[in-house]
C-alpha cells in the first residue's frame, strides 16, 4: 500500500460514507428502514405514487416527507426506482380496474422466444411435469412458440 501525504495508508478510493449512507444511518437510529421499488407516477401534492408494475394496475401511496432517500434502479431503461423509507410510516395500497390490460391478440413484432425456452415448455407439457399449469403452459407455448 502506497501511504499519502499525512502518512496514512491510500486504499485507492474514497472510504468515506457516501451521503445515501449516512441518511439511512440516521434513519436507522430512529427506526427500521424498508424499501420499495417501482415506477414513478402522478399523484396529489405531497404523496410519492410508486406503481409496481408498467401496466400500471398496482400502486402504493406514501407521504414524500417520509421519504430517506430514492435511487435509480441501474440499467432500468423506464425509470424503476427504490425508495427508503421508515418501517412505520402509512403506505396506502391499491389496484385499480381501469388499468391497461393485455391484448388479447399476439402483437406481430421481431422478436422470437428463444428455442430452449419453447423446448422446456414442450417437454413440461409431453411429460405433464406441472398439472396445475398445463392450461397457461399450453397457452404460452402456443402464442410464442408455434401450434402443438
Amino acid at each position: 500500500m502506497k501511504e499519502n501525504e499525512t502518512g496514512m495508508e491510500n486504499f485507492g478510493c474514497d472510504l468515506e460514507p457516501k451521503p445515501i449512507i449516512k441518511k439511512l444511518e440516521e434513519a436507522l437510529k430512529r427506526d427500521s428502514v424498508v424499501h420499495l421499488e417501482g415506477y414513478v407516477g402522478s399523484s396529489v401534492e405531497g404523496t410519492l405514487r410508486l406503481y409496481r408494475t408498467l401496466n400500471l394496475e398496482s400502486y402504493v401511496e406514501v407521504p414524500k416527507k417520509e421519504v430517506i432517500a430514492c435511487v435509480e434502479i441501474p440499467n432500468d431503461n423506464f425509470g424503476r426506482v427504490k425508495v427508503f423509507i421508515p418501517a412505520s410510516t402509512m403506505v396506502k395500497s391499491l389496484t385499480q380496474s381501469h388499468a391497461l390490460i393485455d391484448i388479447p391478440q399476439p402483437i406481430p413484432c421481431t422478436y422470437s422466444m428463444p428455442p430452449d425456452i419453447c423446448g422446456m415448455v414442450r417437454d413440461a407439457l409431453d411429460k405433464n411435469l406441472y398439472p396445475e399449469l398445463r392450461e397457461f403452459l399450453q397457452d404460452f407455448y402456443d402464442k410464442n412458440c408455434g401450434v402443438s
